[in-house]
This record gives C-alpha cells, sequence and structure tokens, in this order.
C-alpha cells in the first residue's frame, strides 16, 4: 500500500508500509518537494518518527495530518539507514527561502526586460507618430499645392511617396521587432543559465555538507571502536599476565 505526501503542504515523499516491520517505508522522493532539496533523506528509509510521533499503526488520513508542513516549524524526522537509527531536522523556513530566493531573481529579470521592451515599444510608437505627422503635413502641402495646381503628376508623385514610406516604414519596424525578440531570447538563455548555475551550486553545496557530516560521523565511530578495542586488549593483557604471574608462583614454590 502506497501512501502519497506530494502536496504543496507535505513534505514531499511516497511511502510504503512494510508487511515485516509494520513501520512506513520510503519508496520514492518526490522531486522538488522539500524532503529533495533537503538532500537528506533517501528512497529505502524507513521512517519511525515525525515530530517525535510514532508513525506505526498510523492511517493514512493521521499520516497525511502528521507530515503537514508548516512553514514557521521544522520538522524533525527519526529513519532508520542501514540498520543504523538516526534523526534529522528538517529547515522549513530555509528551504522556502533559497526556493523564493531563485523565483524572485528570475521574476526580477522578467519584469526589467518586459519593462524595457514596453520603453523601446513607447520610443517606437513616438518615433512612427512623429513620422507619420512630418510625412502628413509634407503630403498635406503636396496636396494643396497639387490642387492649387491642378496638376495630375503631382498625385502620381504623392502615391509614390506614400508607398516607398509605407514599405521603409514596414522594414524598418520588421528590424527593430527581429532585433528586439533576438535581444530578449538572448537575455532569456542567460536568465535559464543562470538559475540553472545557482541550483547546481545550491545542490553541490548540500551535497558537500551532507557529506562532511557523515564523514564526520564515520570517523567518531572508527574512533570509539579503536577505543573501545584498545580497552579490551588491555583487559585481556592483564588477565594473561596475572593468569603466567600465578602459573610462575606455582612453578616456582613446586
Amino acid at each position: 500500500r502506497l501512501v502519497k505526501m506530494q502536496d504543496k503542504k507535505s513534505i514531499g515523499l511516497l511511502l510504503r508500509l512494510s508487511p515485516k516491520t509494520g513501520n512506513y517505508v520510503v519508496d520514492n522522493v518526490v522531486p522538488g518537494g522539500l524532503a529533495d532539496r533537503s538532500g537528506q533523506i533517501r528512497a529505502g528509509d524507513e521512517i519511525l518518527e515525525i515530530n517525535r510521533r510514532p508513525l506505526q499503526g498510523c492511517g493514512p488520513a493521521e499520516l497525511a495530518s502528521i507530515c503537514a508542513v508548516s512553514t514557521d516549524k521544522d520538522i524533525q524526522v527519526k529513519y532508520v539507514r542501514g540498520g543504523e537509527t538516526s534523526e534529522i531536522l528538517l529547515q522549513i523556513q530555509s528551504l522556502y527561502s533559497q526556493r523564493q530566493n531563485s523565483l524572485g531573481d528570475e521574476n526580477d529579470l522578467k519584469s526589467s526586460i518586459r519593462r524595457t521592451a514596453e520603453m523601446e515599444a513607447r520610443k517606437l510608437e513616438e518615433k512612427v507618430q512623429q513620422s507619420r505627422n512630418q510625412y502628413s503635413n509634407r503630403l498635406q502641402e503636396e496636396v494643396e499645392r497639387s490642387r492649387a495646381e491642378g496638376s495630375s503628376r503631382l498625385e502620381l508623385q504623392i502615391r509614390v511617396l506614400r508607398a516607398e514610406f509605407d514599405a521603409k516604414l514596414e522594414r524598418s519596424l520588421s528590424d527593430i521587432r527581429q532585433s528586439h525578440n533576438q535581444k530578449l531570447d538572448e537575455e532569456l538563455e542567460k536568465l535559464r543559465a543562470e538559475s540553472k548555475r545557482r541550483l547546481q551550486e545550491k545542490i553541490e553545496k548540500s551535497r558537500a555538507d551532507s557529506k562532511a557530516r557523515l564523514e564526520a560521523q564515520l570517523e567518531k565511530l572508527r574512533q570509539d571502536s579503536a577505543q573501545r578495542l584498545n580497552q579490551q586488549l588491555a583487559a585481556e593483557k592483564d588477565r594473561l599476565d596475572a593468569q603466567l604471574k600465578s602459573e610462575r608462583d606455582w612453578l616456582t614454590m613446586a
């Protein structure tokens, strides 16, 4: 039986009830969820407690309530991995702020690009309107002159000028649109690359931190094991020395 905890109000896990132990096991970590961004919970981990509340015997509804996320409270998870029991703390505020900062930077850049595009469009419209007004004035003067002179040749020239102006204006607008679209595509590509780079740096930092913590725990376990072994060897040596002394004393007496 699978229980999904992957909505926005949960930590983002797909849990499976183990018939052998009766505990919930992580079947999958939802990509992009809180648990995935923390980098501390893996598929196969056996979840014992969340916020010091045991999960064994919980139904789906009660499990969803326990796994619910509040942005002002961290989540403490107790789990078993490889036969060892561990506890971690998911700092929800930090995970949320990482995501909000990334989205905020992207939205700010998009807004800046949009405002720049709107300003350029307004300037273009003003230039076009000014050019149209100038052309209209010239055209009006030519029309008045044509009417006064009654020249049919001037009417033909006016039509030719209008056609040439419209053609030039259309080419200019097309070039400006193409240039603007190209700049916008370049800015968006830079934004994607920068967002990907920042996300990769955060992932690498999280992995490095997790690796450092695991190495520290492993080194502590090695030191503790070595200390216990040395104590056992010292005790065995003392016992053998005492036994050897006793045998020597017995031989001396004999």
